[in-house]
């Protein structure tokens, strides 16, 4: 059987990449199995999941370019931790064809690069062109949102969001702080619930042929261990219906970008946990 590049592949490589191999991932990207890949700065810390060893990669400099997939912060972290750059594209703009999904309502491709023109240029492959106007900070309407699960994050993470407002309003950016709905307060619970779900689906296979060798996580979820009903992920699916257009509303005549910290794992775990 002839093999098939996963479409993100070939697209880039269409466009004239070469590309080097793979890098390692938590199991299956989801849960489990930490990767093997350490942190390039400090190799008693982790790179961040789920796309450790796409981020340690670029983060050392073995490769310019490396994907990356999300379900929650699979892929902005990583770049956070590594200290690169990282650009989850809006979901469907990329696609999954030949991915191996966790979710497939919340997977998304994305790419790491060591500058926000890497950024740009891969973004130009798949045919997301860069503002034909360039952007100026001065003036730019940011409102920082410290998110639902704000009560989560660690003094570090708490630091760089203040010093990036600062920076920003240093720059001449009309930096103010932004409160979401309530509503938004279950979307923590609602991602939660949906990708319990869909990884029993997803994980089928695995646990019929090799049940054993499944980290237990990912076990757990096959077996529906959470115990979700159909009315909660219904309520869940309908949750974030509702909060998607209540989020793009946010944007207008008073705002135009929204920085946050959004998911929960800002400590740096040491690889043996």
């Amino acid at each position: 059987m002839v093999g098939r590049d996963a479409a993100a592949v070939a697209v880039v490589r269409g466009s004239g990449a070469l590309v080097l191999g793979k890098t390692d991932t938590v199991e299956f990207a989801s849960g489990g199995r930490k990767a093997l890949t350490t942190n390039p700065y400090n190799p008693a810390h982790t790179p961040g999941g789920s796309s450790s060893g796409s981020g340690a990669a670029v983060g050392d400099f073995q490769v310019p370019y490396a994907f990356g997939t999300q379900t929650g912060g699979s892929h902005i972290r990583p770049a956070s931790f590594n200290g690169i750059y990282g650009m989850k594209p809006s979901w469907s703009r990329v696609s999954r064809e030949g991915v191996r999904m966790a979710s497939p309502t919340l997977d998304t491709i994305g790419w790491f690069g060591r500058c926000v023109e890497d950024l740009v240029l891969v973004a130009e492959a798949f045919r997301i062109g860069r503002d034909q106007v360039p952007v100026s900070v001065k003036g730019l309407r940011v409102g920082v949102c410290r998110s639902p699960v704000w009560r989560e994050i660690q003094p570090a993470g708490e630091l760089a969001l203040a010093t990036a407002a600062k920076r920003l309003a240093d720059a001449g950016a009309i930096v103010e702080d932004l409160d979401l709905p309530d509503a938004f307060n279950g979307l923590d619970a609602a991602h939660a619930t949906i990708v319990q779900h869909e990884g029993g689906a997803s994980f089928l296979p695995e646990y019929i042929n090799a049940g054993p060798m499944l980290a237990q996580d990912l076990t757990a979820r096959v077996e529906n261990a959470g115990q979700i009903t159909a009315e909660r992920l219904l309520a869940a699916y309908a949750l974030a219906d509702r909060c998607r257009p209540m989020l793009d509303a946010l944007f207008g005549p008073e705002l135009d970008v929204i920085p946050a910290r959004l998911t929960i794992d800002t400590r740096p775990v040491p690889v043996s946990d």
